[in-house]
């Protein structure tokens, strides 16, 4: 079996075994695809507290089997496009050292993808038009991967292994005592003597390989889609931007307003805003958790708002253009903002409108947002939930409506299929 694969699907324990609906309908393709050339066992691994305890069981599993080549696939990884599975076990048919599948990741406007080269002590990445025309053959060597979809051949997880402590750098691992001497899993997430977290185990995995003498790639032809980053749906229109199809002036606003980026509200989101704040009974609060272009709508619209906001550099830029309020900085402490001391909420919210924690910062990253605040809600208060058509917020409204006196009036649908969920407190 020495040209086998051993398929794991890394669940955390927070999702409790859920695994993407496409990811599932891909290894259910993979197993019974009559042109495959290679035997497929799926060991899945879910129930761990860390992803590096999980990579290490299931690597432990596999160097204990005669597979040869071990793929690795985050539970929240969606390999499809257009509605076909996309073959990650034909990455084998490569034969390269390491190689992961292309993952675009959304930040700041900007597709980027999770590939990294090393650039001094740390690593950059390259934006996703700049890594296509890096890729020779659809492949791009690179020093790490990121390890959402990664194929790992076995010589590699031998060796690594076997060389135990000799790939890890005492300056790196300082809190390993006895490192010369000590047993090293082969997953290891590198900290300093606080205790801090100074890389993922998945790019100190590619760092020690490098160290053997392996190559690192990424393939372009593999290119899969990730609910915490961007859905690969999504790739053709963030490409494209917004910037140049709207302005200011679509959403009933003067400049300067904030950049118009592929997760801001559309002038249809706007003008629900505006008729929600105007069916607000005057003295009550208007709350928004996340800020941008919709702080300057609803600030534009007359809402006594409290806007909270995780990015403290974010917020003081926002506050900084002509006439728009500063969000009010509130650093997430366990995936939640600190919301300890939020002023106004002597009086009560009239509208709450939840457009974050941004949803790659937690699972269900929203959901905190009625079990912290809905004390604070006037009698009939709108609920608007920002993005309903992910799965996370889908999954989000559904325990609200189970588990708080909420009622759901619509599901309204905006440009680029965006959605907002309207509900009301019934308390």
């Amino acid at each position: 079996m020495i040209g086998s694969i051993q398929i794991s699907v890394l669940c955390g324990e927070e999702r409790g075994g859920w695994i993407n609906p496409g990811l599932a309908m891909s290894l259910l393709a993979w197993s019974h695809d009559p042109k495959r050339t290679r035997a497929i066992e799926v060991v899945p691994a879910h129930g761990f507290h860390t992803s590096q305890e999980a990579r290490n069981y299931v690597t432990d599993r596999f160097l204990r089997s005669s597979h040869g080549w071990l793929l690795l696939v985050d539970n929240d990884t969606r390999p499809e496009r257009d509605g076909c599975c996309i073959n990650l076990p034909a990455m084998a048919d490569l034969n390269r050292p390491i190689v992961a599948a292309a993952i675009p990741v959304l930040n700041h406007g900007q597709l980027y993808v999770n590939c990294y080269f090393e650039h001094g002590d740390t690593y950059r990445t390259p934006i996703l038009e700049d890594f296509r025309k890096a890729a020779e053959n659809g492949l791009v060597a690179c020093d790490a991967v990121g390890s959402g979809a990664v194929l790992l051949r076995r010589d590699v997880l031998e060796q690594l292994a076997a060389a135990g402590a000799s790939t890890v750098a005492i300056a790196e691992c300082p809190y390993l005592p006895n490192l010369l001497g000590a047993t090293v899993p082969v997953w290891l997430r590198p900290r300093d003597a606080f205790g801090r977290t100074q890389i993922g185990e998945d790019l100190y995995l590619c760092r020690r390989a490098k160290r053997l003498g392996f190559s690192v790639h990424s393939s372009l032809e593999h290119l899969c889609g990730h609910l915490h980053t961007v859905d690969q749906g999504m790739i053709p229109e963030i490409q494209t931007g917004r910037e140049p199809e709207w302005a200011a002036a679509d959403y009933g606003l003067t400049d300067p307003i904030p950049a118009i980026t592929p997760w801001a509200i559309t002038p249809g989101m706007a003008a629900r805003l505006r008729a929600a704040v105007a069916a607000v009974p005057s003295g009550q609060t208007v709350m928004e958790l996340g800020s941008g272009i919709s702080t300057c709508v609803l600030a534009s619209a007359g809402a006594r708002l409290i806007s909270v906001e995780h990015d403290e550099e974010y917020a003081r830029a926002l506050g900084n253009l002509n006439g728009w309020p500063t969000p009010l900085v509130k650093p997430l402490e366990n995936g939640w903002y600190n919301d300890r001391g939020l002023p106004g909420l002597k009086s009560q919210i009239g509208l709450l409108f939840v457009d974050g924690p941004p949803g790659d910062t937690a699972p269900l990253a929203r959901y905190p947002a009625l079990p912290r605040l809905h004390e604070h809600l006037a009698p009939g208060a709108t609920i608007i939930l920002d993005d309903a058509h992910r799965p996370d917020e889908r999954e989000i409204l559904d325990r609200w409506l189970r588990e708080f006196p909420v009622r759901l009036e619509a599901v309204e649908t905006f440009e680029h299929g965006r959605q907002m969920a309207i509900l009301k407190w019934a308390a």
